[in-house]
């Protein structure tokens, strides 16, 4: 994904890191961007920058949640589904449908939760045909644990992130996060 950079441009490691040495007295560093800093006319990120970077990003937080999930015996699809549960009851073709998965394939995954004691179907309470899905306290409590380790590890990652940096990026990545559920 990398490219020979334009002259004036820094360059950019495997892993999206600006090789320093590269980098000249004046230049402006990643983080030196303030919003409306960029005029009409300047030189703006273009579609491809912005995917490379969303793209690169997204290969860090999944090696976070894979090396997690494999840590707790978990698979990453059961992590995503904690990852939900921790904060809805939804039925069992809800869930499906929110991670792509056809309701037999669904069905065994949570199966094999249920015996973990992670997870409990019981029926639902508006519609007596539905099955809801639910964690348990023991599920509860490992989905804490992995919330914590990703919560530490992406810490790690955005060490050097004031504030302002912080509440940009919840703001402008927000809605990316809930894009597919919109439909």
């Amino acid at each position: 994904m990398t490219s020979s950079p334009q002259p004036g441009e820094p360059a950019y490691s495997e892993r999206g890191d600006i090789e320093t040495g590269d980098i000249e007295p004046g230049d402006t560093e990643p983080g030196d961007i303030e919003p409306g800093d960029i005029e009409p006319g300047d030189s703006e990120p273009g579609d491809s920058d912005v995917t490379d970077t969303l793209v690169q990003t997204a290969f860090v937080i999944m090696g976070i949640l894979t090396r997690v999930a494999s840590d707790h015996d978990v698979s990453l699809t059961q992590l995503r589904v904690l990852g939900i549960l921790r904060d809805h009851r939804p039925r069992m073709s809800q869930l499906a449908e929110f991670l792509g998965l056809d309701k037999s394939t669904l069905s065994g995954l949570i199966e094999r939760a249920e015996q973990r004691g992670l997870v409990e179907r019981t029926r639902s309470t508006t519609d007596g045909r539905a099955t809801e899905v639910g964690m348990t306290s023991a599920g509860c409590a490992l989905a804490e644990q992995v919330h914590a380790r990703v919560r530490d590890e992406i810490a790690v990652l955005t060490t050097g992130f004031d504030a302002v940096t912080r509440a940009m990026l919840v703001r402008e990545l927000g809605p990316l996060a809930h894009w597919d559920q919109a439909g």
